[in-house]
């Protein structure tokens, strides 16, 4: 799964939009002090994309990283995922865009500590430097001073995602959802009783 004694992970497709090559750019400036560390790129790679994939393969072994940054590709059995994200210390997810971004809900759930890009719903669901971090859309220099920041201590990063889970189960659980959709609900139907 993971190639290092504490594992990153990005979740979702290979392609530029998600900040694929942002983390794998940041990956590249920090990993190597960092030996006990590897990285899993988990996800689909569409065919119009596979040659961005291919390079950013080839930009891991350029810096030496190729035995270090796992390409796992498409996750077929997705019950197999939660595995995944259990296998990880951190979770970074730097979309250029996104709307809410379940991965984010599923990763603290989890039990990861996480970065993610300041875009979307991720403001609302990550409290910064309590249950995550956030850093600016597209801005490969910011991820890669967090990363550098965060993985000198491994300890603070355990931390970190049991805070996250707690605030999942605190102010995201399906059930506290359910509940909040019903009751907007029965607010509408009383209204054209």
């Amino acid at each position: 799964m993971v190639l290092g004694k504490y594992g990153i992970g990005i979740f979702g497709r290979v392609r530029p939009q998600k900040g694929t090559g942002e983390f794998v750019g940041a990956l590249c400036s920090v990993l190597p002090a960092f030996p006990r560390w590897g990285a899993a790129i988990v996800g689909e790679t569409t065919p119009e994309f596979r040659g961005f994939r291919d390079e950013l393969q080839a930009r891991t072994r350029r810096a030496g990283l190729g035995d270090r940054v796992n390409f796992v590709g498409k996750v077929e059995n997705f019950r197999e995922i939660p595995s995944w994200y259990r296998a990880m210390t951190l979770v970074v997810i730097p979309p250029w865009v996104e709307g809410f971004g379940l991965t984010a809900l599923e990763a603290m759930a989890s039990g990861c500590a996480v970065i993610a890009s300041r875009t979307g719903a991720f403001p609302e669901i990550i409290e910064h430097d309590v249950s995550g971090w956030l850093v600016p859309c597209r801005d490969e220099e910011a991820l890669r001073d967090r990363l550098e920041e965060v993985l000198r201590d491994p300890d603070r990063l355990v931390e970190t995602g049991r805070r996250a889970r707690q605030r999942v189960e605190r102010y995201f659980a399906i059930e506290t959802e359910a509940a909040k959709l019903a009751a907007v609900y029965a607010e509408l139907f009383a209204r054209h009783e």
